[in-house]
Formats: structure tokens, sequence, C-alpha cells
């Protein structure tokens, strides 16, 4: 999930010093204008080190608070202000971990899918998680996180000749 082989040594180095949320934050906001590739490893990194402090015992625990902290970025770049993910939040705590990855996958299309995608954190949806863990998830639950996912995937390439 994390795009960071993608970087330069340079930047690879460069996000390695970022420590904290608001490291992340202020960092994305100094280089935004002259490299936005670094803006999108920026926000991974925020969702990493926020995870990280988590201590969290699995690799599938792991992915579903990434989710949580990626959706909690989106809401900071489009309100401008921190917010938590308190739907995706009380969901969690309703449904568990995984119960609530099944019912946000069988919803229809939400806003913050498309806000994730948007920004370049797609991989931080809960359809991607199922798609990477699919041992742990019902047929059915697959077939939907497959079916939002391609569906876009085709709305990103319909203007596209």
């Amino acid at each position: 999930m994390n795009s960071f082989e993608n970087l330069s040594p340079d930047d690879r180095k460069r996000m390695s010093y970022l420590k904290t949320r608001d490291d992340c934050t202020q960092f994305a906001r100094n280089v935004g204008d002259r490299h936005p590739h670094l803006v999108l490893a920026a926000r991974q990194r925020s969702v990493e080190v926020q995870v990280n402090a988590m201590n969290l015992d699995s690799a599938l625990r792991r992915d579903i608070w990434s989710v949580v902290y990626a959706q909690e970025e989106a809401i900071f770049v489009k309100h401008g202000r921190r917010l938590r993910a308190g739907n995706t939040r009380k969901v969690i705590t309703n449904r568990g971990e995984l119960g609530a990855v099944e019912y946000v996958v069988k919803q229809p299309g939400s806003e913050s899918f498309e806000l994730l995608h948007s920004l370049g954190l797609g991989d931080y949806t809960f359809e991607a998680v199922v798609l990477r863990n699919q041992e742990h998830f019902s047929s059915d639950v697959v077939d939907a996180a497959r079916r939002k996912l391609d569906a876009r995937r085709g709305s990103d390439t319909a203007g596209v000749a």
C-alpha cells in the first residue's frame, strides 16, 4: 500500500524525517506548489505514522485503521480542519472492525470513497482492504468490493478516447 518505492532516494529520506501528523501537514504545505507528488507521499506518511502509533497486532487491522486515518486526512483536505471520521468510527464501534468493512463495502459508493480516490488515496478504501485480504471476507463481500472498484476505474477512463 505504501507508494514510497516510487519516490527517489532523496524524497524517501525526506519522508523518513516526518514523525507526526503535523509534520506531514506542514511538509505538504511547504512543498505543494513545487512538488505535488510529495503532497501525496506526505498524506500517506501521515496515515502510516498514526497507524504505527496504535501498535496493532495484525496487518489486516493496520489496513483497516489506515482507511480510517486516510478518511480523516481527506476530511482535513476538504474542510481545512481536523475532524474525526465519526461515521466510520461509529460503524466500527457498533459492528466491529470486520463487520464495519463488510457493511461499508456493501453500501453504494460514498462521498468518502470518491474523495479518497480523487486525492490519490484509493488504496485506502475498505474495498481495497477487502481485495488485499480476501481470505477474511465472504465471496459476496469480495465481489461487491471488486464491482465498486471496477466501476470506479471505468468512470476514470470513460472520458479517455
